[in-house]
This record gives C-alpha cells, sequence and structure tokens, in this order.
C-alpha cells in the first residue's frame, strides 16, 4: 500500500480524486474493535473521538476528509489473506474483491458494514444504516496461493484511477 500511496503522490493528476479515497489496512482493525464496544454497550454507545479524526482526515493513514468523498477502498488483511473493498456512499454498498472468489465470509464484514454507514454519518454523507454487501466473481481467479495481496492492491489501483478490474491478470 505504501508504494501505491507513492505513486499517488508522484503522479497526483492520475490518482488525486477528491471523491476518492485510499484507507490502511489499519482501518479494519479499529472497526473491529469499535464493533466490538458496540455490541458491548448496545444503545449507549457513541463513536469514539479517534473514529471521528479517521473522517475529518486528522488520521494519517487517510489524509483526506471523507466530506467530499464517494468511492473508499480499503485493503483487508486476515488470517494471511487479502483482498479489497470498495464503498460506494451513493448506493450504500460494499464491493468485495477477492481473487480467489471464496474466501470471505459475512462475519468477518459485519464490523465494516455497520460502523463504517455510522462514520460516514459524522461526515454527512447520507448512507443506509447498513451497507450491502456485493462479492464481485467476474475478476481473474488467482492460480498461486499468496499472491492475493498483489491482488489486492491491484484491485484498489484499478478502481480509484476508474479503470475496469477484470482486466487484472
Amino acid at each position: 500500500m505504501e508504494l501505491l500511496r507513492d505513486r499517488a503522490q508522484r503522479y497526483p493528476r492520475s490518482y488525486d480524486s477528491p471523491s476518492r479515497v485510499i484507507l490502511s489496512s489499519e482501518f479494519v482493525r479499529i472497526v473491529d474493535i469499535e464493533h466490538h464496544e458496540l455490541l458491548s454497550k448496545g444503545n449507549e454507545y457513541v463513536l469514539s473521538e479517534y473514529m471521528l479524526e479517521w473522517v475529518i482526515g486528522l488520521q494519517p493513514k487517510c489524509e483526506k476528509p471523507w466530506m467530499d468523498c464517494t468511492h473508499m477502498y480499503i485493503p483487508v488483511i486476515t488470517n494471511s489473506y487479502c483482498f479489497s473493498v470498495e464503498i460506494v456512499f451513493a448506493n450504500s454498498t460494499m464491493y468485495v474483491y477477492d481473487s480467489d472468489h471464496s474466501c470471505l465470509t459475512q462475519n468477518l464484514l459485519e464490523p465494516m458494514v455497520v460502523i463504517e454507514p455510522m462514520m460516514a454519518n459524522q461526515a454527512m454523507i447520507r448512507v443506509n444504516d447498513r451497507l450491502a454487501i456485493v462479492r464481485n466473481m467476474t475478476t481473474t481467479k488467482q492460480e498461486r496461493s499468496g499472491d492475493c495481496g498483489l491482488f489486492a492492491i491491484k484491485y484498489i489501483e484499478f478502481l480509484s484511477i476508474g479503470r475496469n478490474v477484470d482486466t487484472i491478470n
């Protein structure tokens, strides 16, 4: 991801779209922690100050406020496996790009499905209370175990510049 961020800085005309934000994989971990907090507190839950730092762009791993964003890209790393998530605020949908086409479970994505809309609403981005999940099954399936990280980064790179991920091989 750091190489992709570096490329975006060197070629800002290609990557620096004000309507798109690329988050670090750390975001998934902190959303998971926040989700556990929500489950334990129930109706008493309040989104933490730290989470709001991501929304307004104060978190160094975000670097951009979400207020004008329409698309968000997140690399997800779990159990030594990587895949990419694209969140499209306009239709309250999380698109999942998984080069293995079979490794995901609903439980893994549940924290983002719930917490992400809460965060977006703080930025005055109107989304449903829960994100819908759509898995992309049209991309090339990886041939070798261990290539998932490369696919995840390429998916984010192509999506963030408006290219078709189905051409990644």
